[in-house]
């Protein structure tokens, strides 16, 4: 009998020591941050592949194409980001919401070369599809891209984008200039580093839950 116990003894502990090995080992997994996924939106006279094009300039990328959109990956402040670049063409529209779904933050460019009312109005409508298709977390960016000229109708166009958006984050950049880019780049990395951050708490919180449930003795 006493030969017995110690086999049954010695078999739980075995097994106490693997489920504590497959528990660490799982926890070791699910604590890897994924970049944080980036979508570029606005129609074609935005000109948001300039705007990656800058953010880009001596930072280290991978490129791979899509139809309708193009990833780059990179990397701002030691923070990693995905940055999908979707086609603001109509021809491609129906395949945008595969590229927004799992977005965490959604830039909205829009560009006064059309006019005041067409900027305004194509802002409006890509908002509103990121609140349709978009995760309900999704943090909003709107800016305005002035690459060709710098219009005096800039600062009214920020005060009704400011009106209408209050709390969100609106800025005004200059790609052939470099004006603010750098201010978005680093507003990027912030979000996303906080977004980051806060993934992987809720992950630990989880983990050390589970490992407390795994190591509460149980009744025989």
């Amino acid at each position: 009998m006493n030969l017995l116990k110690k086999v049954i003894t010695s078999a739980f502990a075995v097994l106490a020591v693997c489920g504590l090995s497959y528990s660490t080992k799982a926890m070791e997994k699910t604590t890897e941050i994924k970049p944080t996924k980036v979508v570029m939106l606005g129609d074609p006279e935005a000109n948001k592949t300039k705007i990656i094009t800058r953010i880009k300039q001596n930072l280290g990328y991978d490129t791979r194409f899509r139809l309708g959109s193009d990833l780059h990956n990179i990397n701002i402040n030691g923070i990693d980001l995905e940055i999908w670049n979707t086609a603001g063409q109509e021809s491609f529209r129906l395949l945008v919401p595969m590229y927004v779904r799992n977005a965490k933050i959604a830039v909205i460019v829009g560009s006064l070369k059309c006019g005041m009312n067409e900027l305004i109005n194509s802002i409006n409508v890509w908002s509103e599809f990121v609140d349709e298709n978009a995760r309900e977390d999704v943090i909003k960016i709107f800016v305005l891209n002035e690459c060709e000229s710098d219009s005096p109708e800039i600062e009214e166009a920020m005060d009704m984008l400011r009106d209408r958006y209050k709390g969100f984050f609106l800025m005004n950049v200059n790609v052939k200039n470099g004006n603010n880019m750098g201010a978005l780049s680093n507003e990027l990395a912030e979000i996303a580093k906080s977004q980051q951050e806060q993934v992987h708490t809720n992950i630990n919180s989880v983990s050390l839950e589970g490992n407390k449930r795994a190591s509460k003795p149980k009744c025989c």
